[in-house]
């Protein structure tokens, strides 16, 4: 059996905390769901709304096109009682399109294109002659269908997805995965109480994996987990005032496994986040806060940031749309992680990490 020595552990450390970012766990995959921190398992982003919840575009009263991107910057300071280290993460976009079309009252299909994740990141800055870089991508298609009757709406996506994933020196084949998106949703127009319930199935990468120092091929799993996922969301009648909280619980330990080291898993990750969007007639303000809970296993710290594909602890948002015409408008949103750091027991091992992000789309209604 092949064993993943300590040497090799702490050269991956180095460069595990670029990992340690939105990049591969985004907060949403659309701008207005970025504008309210992630939320929308219950509330209505219009197309959007497919990436979260199918079950949600059910209640689209036009069929609509939604496209856009995310430019995101951060990095990260890893320190030890005798060595550290600057990170600097290179600026990554994220680009997606999403497509719904109504069929009839009841019935809704549509499409979507999304990369989730394009990270690359390097240093050489402290100490000199030390360059490590990462790369991961993952893209993902999804074609969603959803049904309404009454109040109630069910919505399922098919999901392909590819990804790519190298760490310092030990290159990885690219892997496509198959999984689905199950959404509930019932919404209570009478008083603007909407509840909906989402679970995104584990989607298995199985990749060789090239260790350039030593010549060893071995497989490793840098798998999309499972997440199950709860939302409310109130719309205050006739105020233009909404609020929505969601819930999200997402199986950390079905990410990384790595042959010779089964023993090396992540914890699973509790993701809390809630939002705010007031509307007018022509335009739209919202904010949001989101905080991930078991971001790391302490007492193994050391070991568990070398796979550590999470977002940070706590991130703001702020975004909002503006109608440029009845049935165009754009939409921006902004977010910014607290600072957060991470230490063993022993207090040996401290990472300050850092991350910021613009996303701009474009929605058309017809």
């Amino acid at each position: 059996m092949k064993i993943i020595t300590q040497s090799l552990i702490v050269t991956l450390c180095l460069s595990s905390t670029l990992l340690a970012t939105e990049a591969y766990n985004p907060i949403a995959y659309g701008v207005k769901a970025r504008g309210m921190s992630g939320t929308g398992v219950a509330y209505l982003h219009g197309a959007e709304s497919s990436l979260i919840n199918p079950a949600l575009v059910a209640y689209t009263k036009k069929s609509e096109v939604a496209l856009g991107f995310t430019y995101m910057q951060g990095g990260a300071d890893y320190k030890t009682d005798s060595s550290s280290l600057d990170f600097d993460m290179e600026s990554t976009l994220l680009p997606f399109v999403v497509m719904n079309q109504k069929i009839g009252e009841n019935y809704n299909i549509g499409f979507s294109l999304t990369t989730l994740s394009s990270l690359n990141g390097s240093t050489s800055t402290s100490p000199t002659n030390n360059v490590v870089i990462s790369d991961i991508s993952k893209t993902r298609i999804s074609i969603p269908f959803a049904y309404t009757i009454a109040n109630f709406s069910v919505g399922l996506s098919g999901i392909m997805e590819r990804q790519g994933f190298t760490i310092v020196n030990m290159p990885s084949s690219p892997n496509t995965g198959y999984g689905f998106d199950l959404g509930l949703a019932y919404n209570l127009d009478a008083i603007g109480l909407s509840v909906g319930l989402d679970y995104k199935s584990k989607i298995n990468h199985t990749m060789k994996n090239f260790d350039n120092t030593s010549g060893e091929i071995t497989d490793m799993e840098v798998n999309t987990a499972s997440e199950i996922a709860l939302g409310i969301a109130w719309e205050i009648l006739d105020s233009g005032h909404a609020i929505a909280f969601d819930y999200k619980a997402l199986k950390g330990s079905e990410i990384f496994k790595i042959e010779g080291a089964a023993d090396i898993e992540l914890e699973d990750i509790n993701i809390f986040a809630v939002g705010y969007e007031y509307k007018s007639d022509n335009w739209s303000a919202r904010t949001g806060y989101r905080y991930v809970s078991n971001l790391y296993d302490i007492d193994r710290a050391q070991e568990i940031t070398v796979y550590v594909p999470y977002n940070l602890e706590s991130h703001f948002s702020i975004g909002g749309s503006y109608k440029l015409s009845s049935t165009l408008s754009a939409d921006a949103a902004m977010t910014y992680a607290i600072s957060n750091k991470t230490y063993t027991d022993s207090g040996s091992f401290d990472i300050d990490l850092t991350q910021a992000s613009l996303a701009l789309g474009l929605t058309y209604h017809y």
